[in-house]
């Protein structure tokens, strides 16, 4: 069993693998299954202010095994993009 630490006062798992991450975010995006939300957005949602590198990829693993969508959209950051996920059925 993963036990949960802080960091800065946000929450993570100690040593949870690849799979674990994205299962935790596929449960974050499966709160809104018909839309499009954002990386702050899942962060959000795991209570966390924003995600983490290994968070990023485990988003990135969802896509590629087919469990979430990807969608790049034009933003006026600098960047001059976002990237938002949506669960897929």
């Amino acid at each position: 069993m993963l036990k949960c630490a802080s960091a800065g006062g946000e929450e993570y798992l100690a040593g949870a693998s690849l799979s674990e991450l994205a299962d935790r975010l596929s449960q974050a995006l499966q709160t809104t299954p018909d839309s499009f939300v954002s990386r702050a957005e899942v962060a959000k949602r795991i209570g966390k202010k924003q995600l983490s590198a290994r968070e990023v990829a485990a988003l990135d693993f969802l896509v590629e095994v087919g469990r979430a969508e990807v969608q790049k959209v034009p933003d006026p950051r600098p960047i001059g993009y976002r990237f938002e996920y949506k669960h897929k059925k």
